[in-house]
């Protein structure tokens, strides 16, 4: 130490130390170049100092420093502007005075900035600086939010937290930022003077914010997205995401959506620099589902309610319910419910579920309603031989089984099982049927089955029959009149047509004897067939027996008629004959 530093030394602590006699303030060398004041008075409960300086001893005027809530004061001891007397005062306190400062203190921690806002999932640097007496050395420091417990010691930071720290500059990162980080934050240090610890009292507020994007509609029918955060951050650079895939161009807060179908997708949205914090994303609804509670056999007169489920954010804002077979409407609500259900409310169910992105339908779910069978209906069918079958049918479900019953009397006993009977002709009673399922049972009306029935079947068979046939008779006329004016037509525009022919077939006697005259008495019928054709290619030829045609055997030939004559030799004994007398076209 250089001999001019040691004579400033003890000058300052003579000085001092006449201060100390006057004032009641113990001195104390802390270091080589600090000196610690020490009020001595006695203090019971909160108190404060207040400290004095006395520049001019012999008018005894004193300069109030300020105040502190320590009983110690550190001043450089080389420094002669603190070169005075010092005198304190003690003032007991609820609440230390917010105008308490001791400016002569050279104690501090100043935090750049003062709150923080950052996403979750990423890290974040709290930032101070700080200052203390010189002469003295820091020989700890750490940040804390409770108890004076190193961060990197609680249970809830433990592997997240990282510490910069230099004599002046204390740093610290969080990494991987959860909600329940986001609180005050405050550094403390130690120097090598047991009493020379400080805290910086201000401390750093930290937010901790997530990225959503919030949706509201425009003038134009279209959509805006948001990406938004609880706290506001610093500078950030918005990423828009579409189905994954970045949207170019977009980097700013606002994205708009003009068009539904065009622009229909997932949308989030990031920060640059932490693309990997993507917001949740917004879509229009999917997954929607249609449930009937509850589960199981519905009957008639029970009560059902129809759930609807969708996953959308933002999140659904109405639910539409539709029957398959009804275009309206049935109601809104994620819930609709039918209180004593009938077998009208039977079939298919679906809802719709919307939100400001877009819509989805579910599919459809099947509410069946149990029922006993509805009073059979009877239908009547006429079958062959006089036979009739009776059909017996009834609403019900689950479907009916059917039983036949035959009435004798007052009594009635089981006579065919299934929902068809067939009684024979000649079968006679009175019968009904029994519709019967699990819920219930109901019978038909009864059906009286008599011998009128069959007269009346032969009846109206004999009818249809009739119909029948002159239906035929008349088709087959219309036919004939066709053909017969199609030839007239042909023969208008060829060769006149030939004339008529005329052939006789008269009785013969086919014995091996000579031939003999029939009597006069005994003569059969004489045919006549008559045939009119064209023949536009050949000359006539004149026909007077099947022996002529021998005379065109190259010529084409057409079978217009064949009649046939039975003829009577009027002897008794013989066998009639039948003669043949064919007529053929020839071209």
């Amino acid at each position: 130490m250089s001999p001019q530093r040691s004579a400033n030394i003890t000058t300052a602590v003579i000085l001092i130390l006449l201060a100390v006699l006057l004032g009641m303030v113990h001195q104390q060398v802390v270091g080589q170049s600090v000196l610690k004041l020490t009020c001595s008075l006695a203090c019971s409960g909160k108190c404060y100092y207040s400290w004095y300086r006395k520049r001019d001893y012999h008018q005894k005027t004193e300069v109030y420093l300020g105040c502190s809530s320590a009983a110690a004061v550190w001043i450089d001891s080389t420094s002669s502007a603190n070169q005075d007397e010092y005198s304190c005062k003690v003032n007991n306190y609820a609440q230390l005075p917010s105008y308490c400062y001791l400016g002569l203190q050279q104690w501090g921690v100043t935090y750049t900035p003062g709150s923080v806002c950052a996403l979750e999932g990423s890290s974040v640097d709290l930032s101070c600086s700080y200052k203390y007496p010189e002469g003295l050395t820091v020989t700890e420091s750490f940040w804390f939010i409770k108890k004076h417990v190193d961060l990197r010691e609680d249970d809830q930071y433990k592997g997240r937290v990282k510490y910069n720290q230099t004599q002046t500059q204390c740093r610290m990162r969080i990494t991987g930022l959860r909600t329940g980080d986001a609180r005050k934050y405050w550094f403390r240090f130690f120097t090598d003077d047991p009493d020379g610890k400080y805290t910086g009292s201000s401390g750093v507020s930290m937010s901790v914010t997530d990225l959503k994007v919030e949706v509201s509609d425009t003038q134009g029918g279209g959509k805006q997205l948001n990406c938004s955060s609880t706290c506001t951050l610093t500078n950030p650079t918005y990423i828009w995401y579409r189905n994954g895939q970045p949207v170019p161009e977009q980097n700013r807060a606002v994205l708009y959506l003009r068009d539904r179908t065009v622009d229909a997708g997932s949308y989030s949205c990031a920060v640059k620099g932490h693309e990997e914090i993507r917001s949740a994303a917004v879509y229009s609804p999917k997954d929607t589902r249609a449930v009937v509670l509850p589960s199981g056999e519905r009957k008639e007169g029970d009560s059902v309610t129809l759930t609807c489920s969708s996953d959308a954010d933002p999140p659904v804002l109405t639910f539409y319910w539709f029957k398959q077979s009804v275009n309206e409407s049935l109601g809104t609500g994620q819930n609709f419910s039918i209180t004593n259900i009938s077998s009208q409310h039977s079939g298919l169910y679906y809802c719709t579920a919307l939100n400001q992105l877009g819509q989805h339908s579910s599919a459809p779910a099947r509410l069946d309603v149990f029922y006993p069978p509805r009073p059979p209906s009877l239908s009547e069918f006429n079958g062959f031989n006089g036979s009739i079958t009776l059909v017996c049918v009834s609403d019900s479900n689950p479907a009916s089984s059917y039983t036949w019953f035959r009435k004798t009397g007052s009594s009635s006993e089981p006579f065919r099982n299934g929902s068809n009977l067939t009684l024979a002709a000649g079968t006679a009673g009175v019968f009904y049927c029994l519709a019967k399922n699990r819920y219930g049972s109901s019978n038909s009306s009864e059906w009286t089955f008599t011998s009128d029935n069959t007269a009346a079947i032969y009846a109206a068979s004999g009818v249809i029959i009739v119909l029948l046939l002159i239906f035929i008779a008349v088709i087959l006329w219309m036919r004939k009149r066709s053909a017969q004016s199609r030839s007239r037509s042909e023969g208008n525009t060829g060769e006149p047509l030939s004339a008529p022919v005329y052939e006789t077939v008269s009785d013969l006697a086919m014995t091996s004897g000579p031939r003999e005259a029939a009597p006069s008495d005994d003569q059969d019928e004489v045919q006549y067939s008559t045939v009119q054709f064209k023949n536009p290619r050949t000359k006539k030829v004149p026909l007077s027996s099947t022996a002529n045609q021998k005379n065109a055997v190259n010529a084409e030939e057409e079978v217009l008629y064949s009649t046939v004559v039975k003829a009577n030799t009027g002897a008794p004994g013989n066998d009639e004959i039948p003669v043949y007398s064919t007529v053929h076209k020839f071209t």
